[in-house]
């Protein structure tokens, strides 16, 4: 696995995890503008939980399975942010959740390449 894009995948997820578990106005806010509300805090607990992984992964005593596990799950909650902002008619609020979702398949990719 391409370990430095990994890790900096983790912190993201990380941070982004955190601040919805803490309901931090940006993140309620974007929560009532995708109305998602109802699932923000469980899906900011599945990024921490994930980011987490990834982040620990870069030591070498996650097993390498649960860290492209925890990859594999980013990048399934970005397509699910993805499609939310879609539904939503916000295309331009897509491109951040895009570029972690590519970052997600390219760490994959890179660790069978």
């Amino acid at each position: 696995m391409f370990q430095p894009l990994a890790t900096a995948l983790g912190l993201v997820m990380a941070l982004s995890g955190s601040s919805k578990i803490q309901s931090k106005p940006v993140a309620v806010a974007a929560a009532e503008k995708l109305n998602y509300t109802n699932i923000m805090k469980p899906i900011g607990i599945a990024e921490l939980a994930l980011g987490i992984v990834a982040v620990l992964g870069y030591w070498d005593f996650m097993p390498n399975l649960l860290v492209v596990g925890a990859i594999l799950g980013i990048a399934v909650i970005m397509a699910g942010a993805i499609l939310f902002h879609l539904k939503a008619k916000d295309a331009k609020g897509a491109i951040v959740p895009l570029v972690l979702f590519l970052a997600a398949v390219a760490a994959l990719t890179i660790s069978n390449g």
